[in-house]
């Protein structure tokens, strides 16, 4: 699921119980922030290094 940066902020809960079935994202003004994926947490920086996007590609 699609989340904006200050909703999941508010309903953080809710993202982490979301994991289990999907990888959650983090979007801040359209832009992609954070993706967490089975308790793993993964911040974006302005330029994503090669290993994180070839993990989001993933799916």
């Amino acid at each position: 699921m699609n989340w904006k940066l200050d909703e999941a902020q508010q309903k953080l809960p809710e993202v982490i119980d979301a994991i289990a079935s999907e990888p959650q994202l983090i979007f801040k003004q359209d832009k992609l922030v954070a993706a967490i994926k089975e308790e793993i947490c993964y911040g974006l920086s302005a330029k994503p290094n090669h290993r994180i996007q070839t993990w989001l590609d993933n799916f």
